[in-house]
């Protein structure tokens, strides 16, 4: 789930199924997609700027993960910069 977007980046947490699953390592390079509403698809990769346990419990584990962009088309970045401009 998308908890904060930003021009830069976004913040994202996730919960997985393995109470003992780790999170991503800062610097990790991840390719992600969006599915923006009215806009299709978006893809970018992007570098892990921070990762981190937020809870555990006995069946899932919470992770939270803010990722920060490296490589996004110029017509996928306009679609998200409008998105986030509209609605955040």
């Amino acid at each position: 789930m998308t908890r904060n977007l930003g021009a830069g980046g976004v913040f994202l947490y996730y919960s997985h199924a393995d109470p003992r699953a780790l999170p991503l390592r800062v610097d990790d390079q991840v390719n992600v997609v969006f599915k923006i509403p009215g806009h299709g698809h978006m893809q970018a990769s992007a570098r892990v700027a921070w990762s981190d346990i937020l809870g555990v419990e006995e069946t899932s584990t919470l992770l939270g993960t803010g990722l920060e962009f490296a490589d996004i088309s110029h017509e996928d970045y306009k679609s998200f910069l409008k998105v986030i401009t509209e609605n955040w």
